[in-house]
């Protein structure tokens, strides 16, 4: 770990240079993470700069250049997100992490029945105070991540967002993953001015799954009378937030968590995302936790039926994706391949994985839990399911 190594472009766009990978691209106009081929990066880095008026290839314009360079309508989201394709590249091997989830605090005024980070939330884990903030931060910042996804809980909740997000402004991108419960004009005003990526969780657009399936916390009363002035269930704040959004020119993207009470229908609500002019969403898979196991066999209706069922609505969105939306919005499949690819900060700042290998989580390193050796890190986190996860690379497998 040594010095600063991503860089704010004159575009707006982060870049980070990585041995074996070229360049990381990070767009907060959609909140997406390219790979540059090496034999790109110098022309590339021009135009993000701003010396040259050409990218290196319509495909860059496409892919990288919405928001500043051209229209959101003119993008086209091919997939992986690997410019110029895939074809150039023969591995992939990133030096540092490309993105470490902090999660502020374990508060949240939701009880998701898929819900993984139990065990990092509510009375589980210390919740930090102010003198920490900024430590944390720098810890994270030490392994030049090119972006921080700011988490949860519910990072809405923290009193410290406003503070974490000045911190981090200009050195990494930012993305805030939140349910939007208490979503308020402070939040569009913050996202706007620091240009945060707010990623918003909804799972279905019929209210009465989505509301089963992310029901409201039993402590979410007393919140919602301090914090909130909704006094529904879950969706329709969430829709609300997207709404006011994209009505703002925030940058948002939405994420969903794909169940068999949601398979038959998430292609019918990516068409309404996509008229909305939603520019990205992520689906993921349910993950296993130690205190949900119970409602993860539910949910995907048994071990046997996870492969046949999650195929079906990967193949199913990405026809969509190619045919329908023409492209034009980022589909980002999560396929949570063990060993888990996800490096997360608790609120009390250790860092810990995922692990889909026993159920719970993984301290990233023993002796020193706070900052952890970058060898006892990629121990832990597989590189190439890393890389995978946020470069999209396998979001076609198993699709004709």
């Amino acid at each position: 770990m040594t010095g600063r190594v991503v860089k704010q472009t004159r575009s707006g766009l982060m870049v980070r240079f990585d041995e074996g990978i070229g360049m990381l691209v990070y767009s907060p106009f959609n909140s997406l993470i390219f790979g540059v081929h090496p034999n790109y990066t110098q022309h590339t880095l021009e135009w993000l700069e701003m010396k040259r008026e050409d990218p290196p290839a319509e495909k860059f314009e496409k892919m990288i250049g919405p928001g500043w360079f051209i229209p959101h309508q003119k993008a086209q989201y091919e997939m992986p997100y690997l410019l110029p394709s895939k074809d150039y590249w023969q591995f992939l091997n990133p030096e540092r992490p490309i993105v470490i989830n902090w999660l502020l605090t374990g508060r949240c005024p939701l009880a998701c029945k898929y819900c993984d980070a139990e065990d990092l939330m509510r009375d589980n884990i210390k919740e930090p105070e102010e003198v920490d903030i900024e430590n944390i931060a720098e810890n994270i910042l030490s392994y030049n991540p090119i972006a921080i996804v700011l988490t949860g809980g519910d990072p809405l909740f923290s009193p410290y967002l406003d503070k974490v997000i000045k911190i981090l402004h200009g050195r990494v991108g930012i993305m805030v993953d939140t349910n939007a419960y208490c979503f308020n004009s402070r939040h569009l005003q913050l996202f706007r001015k620091y240009r945060v990526a707010a990623r918003i969780s909804i799972d279905s657009e019929i209210q009465r799954i989505n509301d089963e399936l992310r029901p409201i916390h039993n402590s979410g009363k007393p919140i919602q009378k301090a914090h909130c002035s909704v006094n529904s269930g879950s969706l329709a704040p969430a829709m609300n937030a997207l709404c006011q959004c994209l009505d703002e020119g925030i940058t948002v993207s939405v994420q969903s968590v794909a169940t068999k009470k949601t398979a038959n229908d998430l292609a019918a609500f990516g068409d309404k995302l996509f008229r909305m002019g939603v520019c990205s969403w992520r689906i993921h898979k349910v993950v296993p936790s130690s205190s949900k196991m119970k409602e993860f066999k539910e949910l995907i209706g048994g071990p046997k039926k996870e492969n046949k069922m999650y195929k079906h609505v990967f193949s199913e969105l990405i026809r969509a994706h190619a045919n329908r939306w023409r492209k034009k919005i980022a589909l980002q499949l999560t396929h949570n391949v063990p060993p888990n690819a996800v490096i997360l900060v608790a609120p009390d700042g250790r860092f810990f994985t995922e692990s889909n290998v026993s159920v719970g989580k993984l301290i990233l390193d023993e002796e020193h839990p706070f900052r952890p050796r970058m060898k006892e890190l990629f121990r832990k986190i597989n590189k190439d399911g890393h890389t995978d996860r946020y470069l999209n690379l396998s979001s076609t497998d198993g699709v004709k």
